[in-house]
């Protein structure tokens, strides 16, 4: 034995170091004190935070904080589980749109803490303490000194505090913080280490982050199955180690199918009309490294990614030593090569093409996979990968050899996030927005859009909901409720100058408040529209505009005369506010009295169930006397087919380079559309093929290209449009491709339908449902009425007393009432399959702990983390 306590232990081909039984306690009493002393000396704004004083600046942490605070509420008045929260978009379903585990949490902070923001600036700092602390798992892999090391680097990662702080995304804190574990007992699972409970911590803890954010959940599933190939294929290790590491994934998925199921229910019900970024071939934008590894980015904008100029140096130093490094760091550094290449490839603002196009776009949450989400992953890959073993497996290099590469390894990443540590600070709370909150809290009114390009964050969400006793129609946390589309399409109104849109469907979703940053470049415009639509003001408040339309709660007559269908319809819809976005994307979805209440149906990147029965349901709407409009963009292509088709009619591929000169049936009926080409080069569209007379044509390639024709059908005609004109038209404009429209909807550009109000009476909204009275006058006879309550699959609809059945109008509640008193019942009812999901998660859990039990008993006495022999 040394001097020192420390026993050195000489085994064949390698050096193993162990310490006397009364310093075995040491290392890991030691290392949890550095860890705990850097955290509490990094986040110690956050620990400090005073309530009342400090505030988050983050981007979303007051969304997630508010939903929080309701779950709090509702959980003291003796409902833990609400079905509803009416405060934001029209009634949305925070809980099963969301993983409620983030949040449940934070309600228990809030429980200790006494206050919702003392609790979230807690929760940052304890669930770095938590993840750090998770690396010291790793010990007998790394040593105590080299999982000291990957947990000091964990606390203060560069991405895991801009996600903290910057964005605010509290959920994904969280999910951070249990990736350490998880890795830990998914790799002793795939060598039968401390089988069965390194198998069961597996199943445990991915479920839970199932449970916390499906965004992360989702990415460690891929990694954890991508990790297992790579490591078979180092090791050499049997395919049944891979089988056993794919089924224990398999069943963690089993285990919290309990939300799971019905949060991919809602998702896939919720479908939407939302102009599709990808439409005539949109490009993403190219973000260079030079961007994401500039460590210097940080300083001019919080919010910039920046994925860590260490991580570069680990991977470089990992495949310096090679030769030298086990199985599993072999299959890390694989896996964090590619989770780099993918994360620091594409910006932020994009979905990341290739690959990542493949997956499901409706994810529980509403959340789409970007590659900046796989950067949570890099920092284990980086870590295992760089530091070397505690016990090489030839020629070792001692207490040394270990000691110094965790010391580089850790001063490496302190000194690249010492840049990112002035995120870490609270401030005040907005003075112009408690305001505006304080007037309207004196005022008459039901809810309040936002209406502001996320340039406030989410802190309008909370305060005007909680000190004005406003709810919400636009803001933040828009992505998870069932009218996301909706609320996307005013967004994307906002960036692209469509204001009427905008203005019109705020009042349609019962905003009787505007809210709108004043020194934003459309304002005016805005507020022109806003005058137009009914709103009176503005009323100033420091850097903000109010706009007012005192009204009690409210519903509307529906007055709309044209129906788009399909997944293109939101653009027709943001041209022509007098237009209804249909919502189901497929033609035989609707009935044919549905159709039959409007005057034209336009169909742009529509779909179908059956061609058969979609094409008959048009041609009987027509023959009734309906007017068809069609836009073949997006339509199915059959794999035989070169373009699509419908009713005879076939879609041409063309490119546009040049300016498009039309003419009509006369030579002098001549229309010269703006530059296709100014955004897309080449524009990629489709002209119609087939057509019995052409109403509006060009010349492309030496032949005549339609751009507005005519199908004769029995009993009617059909007209077709080309060149993809209503998505040309948004991007551009362009006044004579808004004219050929106008002219075949019989509409005015911007001009929104009448709109006409009858008051709620006796309205209510808990977390159970609506219920309110409402007057359909004389005037207005029998008619479909928008009550601006959004529709849930879960939601049962009563008038008077009687079931009715509900076709939304744009995913809010429609109900056709004729003149006089009428009392509504909106209920919340259990999502589809939750029985049948609780009852598969339950006896999954009770297998899986009687396989344990079974196991754990049978099993002979072996010397803790040994292999365990198959």
């Amino acid at each position: 034995m040394c001097p020192d306590g420390v026993e050195t232990t000489r085994r064949k081909g390698s050096v193993a170091v162990s310490y006397a039984p009364g310093l075995r306690l040491l290392p890991p009493v030691l290392a949890a004190a550095l860890i705990l002393g850097l955290v509490a000396a990094v986040y110690r704004p956050l620990v400090s935070a005073e309530p009342g004083v400090d505030f988050p600046w983050g981007r979303d942490t007051w969304g997630h904080l508010f939903k929080a605070h309701y779950l709090y509420d509702q959980a003291a008045g003796g409902d833990p589980f609400p079905d509803l929260m009416p405060w934001w978009c029209a009634g949305s379903e925070p809980f099963r749109h969301q993983p409620p585990l983030p949040y449940y949490l934070l309600a228990g902070l809030r429980h200790i803490s006494g206050d919702i923001f003392t609790a979230g600036a807690r929760l940052v700092p304890l669930c770095a303490l938590f993840g750090s602390l998770s690396w010291l798992a790793f010990a007998g892999r790394l040593g105590w000194v080299g999982a000291c090391a990957a947990g000091l680097g964990w606390a203060v990662w560069p991405d895991h505090i801009r996600v903290a702080l910057s964005e605010g995304d509290l959920p994904q804190v969280v999910a951070t913080a249990l990736l350490p574990l998880l890795f830990a007992a998914f790799l002793d699972s795939l060598d039968r280490r401390r089988w069965p409970w390194s198998g069961f911590a597996t199943v445990v803890l991915l479920s839970l982050l199932v449970l916390t954010d499906v965004t992360v959940a989702a990415l460690s599933c891929a990694a954890l199955a991508f990790f297992s190939l790579f490591y078979r294929w180092f090791s050499g290790a049997r395919g049944r180690d891979m089988v056993r590491g794919l089924s224990l994934i398999l069943l963690a998925l089993l285990v919290s199918a309990w939300w799971l199921v019905p949060s991919l229910a809602a998702e896939t019900a919720a479908v939407t009309g939302a102009v599709d970024p990808e439409a005539a071939g949109r490009a993403p934008d190219f973000l260079p490294p030079s961007v994401s590894f500039d460590p210097l980015s940080r300083l001019q904008s919080p919010e910039v990614f920046y994925l860590g100029l260490s991580s570069i140096v680990l991977l470089a130093a990992a495949l310096a030593g090679w030769r030298g490094k086990d199985p599993a760091a072999k299959a890390f550094f694989v896996c964090g090569v590619l989770t780099m290449t993918v994360a620091a490839t594409f910006p932020p603002a994009r979905p990341c093409p290739s690959f990542l196009s493949l997956l499901p776009a409706s994810l529980p949450g509403g959340q789409v996979l970007r590659p900046p989400d796989f950067a949570c992953l890099l920092p284990v890959a980086v870590f295992i990968a760089a530091l070397p073993r505690a016990q090489p497996a030839r020629g070792g290099r001692g207490w040394f050899g270990t000691l110094l590469p965790a010391l580089l390894v850790a001063a490496l990443v302190l000194v690249d996030a010492a840049g990112s540590f002035h995120l870490v600070h609270t401030r005040e709370q907005r003075p112009d927005l408690a305001a505006a909150a304080r007037t309207l809290a004196d005022a008459r009114g039901w809810r309040v859009a936002v209406l502001d390009m996320g340039r406030l964050g989410s802190e309008p969400s909370f305060v005007l909901s909680r000190s004005a006793d406003r709810e919400q129609v636009f803001g933040s946390g828009w992505q998870g409720a069932c009218v996301r589309g909706e609320l996307g399409l005013i967004n994307t109104a906002l960036e692209h100058g469509r204001y009427a849109y905008a203005a019109d469907r705020s009042l349609q979703f019962g905003a009787t408040d505007l809210l709108v940053p004043r020194d934003w470049a459309g304002a005016s415009r805005l507020a022109a529209a806003a005058r137009a639509a009914g709103y009176s003001g503005p009323e100033t408040h420091g850097g903000l505009l109010v706009f007012r339309r005192p009204l009690p709660p409210f519903a509307l007559r529906h007055s709309y005369e044209v129906l788009a269908v399909g997944r293109r319809a939101g653009e027709v819809a943001l041209l022509f506010p007098g237009v209804e976005s249909g919502t189901s994307p497929e033609i035989d979805g609707y009935e044919l009295s549905d159709l039959e209440a409007y005057r034209t149906v336009f169909l742009t990147g529509a779909s179908w169930r059956s061609k058969r029965r979609a094409e008959e349901l048009v041609l009987a709407y027509v023959r009734g006397g309906g007017r068809v409009v069609i836009d073949l963009t997006d339509f199915p292509t059959g794999i035989l087919d070169e373009g699509p088709s419908f009713l005879g009619v076939t879609g041409e591929a063309v490119e546009i380079r040049h300016t498009v000169s039309a003419t009509g049936p006369s030579a002098s009926e001549a229309v010269t559309f703006r530059s296709f080409n100014t955004l897309h080069d080449p524009w990629e569209a489709f002209v119609p093929q087939g057509l019995d007379r052409t109403l509006l044509s060009f010349r492309h390639s030496g032949r005549q290209a339609v751009v507005v024709g005519e199908k004769d059908l029995e009993g009617g005609t059909v007209v077709f449009v080309g060149l993809n004109l209503p998505y040309h038209a948004l991007l551009t404009d362009d006044p004579a491709a808004l004219t050929v429209l106008s002219d075949l909807l019989d509409l005015e550009p911007d001009a929104p339908p009448a709109r006409e109000t009858t008051p709620l009476q006796a309205y209510r909204a808990t977390a159970d449902g609506y219920s309110f009275t409402f007057e359909v006058p004389e005037a207005w006879g029998e008619c479909r009425v928008i009550l601006p309550v959004a529709f849930h699959d879960t939601v049962a609809v009563r008038v008077d007393g009687r079931p009715v059945e509900v076709r939304p109008v744009e995913h809010l509640v429609a109900v056709r009432a004729g003149p006089g008193l009428h009392k509504l019942q909106i209920e919340a009812a259990g999502p589809p399959l939750a029985g049948v999901s609780a009852v598969v998660s339950a006896v999954t859990l009770l297998l899986l702990t009687a396989y344990v039990c079974v196991t754990v008993r049978r099993a002979p006495t072996r010397a803790p983390g040994a292999r365990r022999s198959t």
